[in-house]
């Protein structure tokens, strides 16, 4: 007779042994070339970590556990060092550059500014790559009643403040 149970469980540790073989492969292509995981296999990825395995046959692909938020703030006044801090938060989100999803970070609301700025109060000593699109050509941050929004782009891995 065929020992049926024996032929299961030997086909449950083979295809177990297969899923975790192909999780590491696409855990180092992620790691040699960034953002090779797309959507579509974290939506597979997140199949996988459902299934009744150990955690240590699940293991983290950081592309696919990052899903950044974003997040409305008040302040009664704002300044540039305020909107420096907000810009290098965003540009550590988007894990310096290198996720590749375009996302908002933060939408500040203002309720007055007390000292007008520009991006060169904002952007000086920094290194984070920003993209200015506030009130052009001047560029001057200034009034009541402001709202900015910061944002990732992906396209142009820069943080962009409009």
């Amino acid at each position: 007779m065929i020992d049926l149970k024996g032929i299961t469980f030997n086909i449950i540790v083979f295809a177990t042994i297969a899923l975790v073989s192909v999780v590491i492969f696409l855990i180092v292509l992620n790691s040699i070339i960034p953002n090779f995981i797309g959507r579509g296999l974290c939506k597979l990825y997140q199949i996988f970590l459902s299934l009744p395995l150990p955690k240590e046959l699940k293991p983290p692909i950081p592309g696919c556990s990052i899903f950044p938020r974003m997040e409305r703030l008040r302040f009664p006044e704002g300044s540039a060092t305020t909107l420096a801090n907000y810009l290098i938060q965003c540009w550590e989100k988007s894990e310096e550059g290198k996720l590749g999803q375009t996302f908002i970070c933060y939408e500040l609301f203002l309720k007055e500014i007390p000292i007008p700025f520009d991006d060169g109060d904002v952007t000086t000593g920094s290194t984070v790559p920003i993209t200015w699109k506030i009130n052009p050509p001047s560029g001057l941050i200034e009034g009541e009643d402001i709202t900015i929004i910061i944002k990732y782009n992906a396209e142009t891995q820069r943080v962009e403040v409009i």
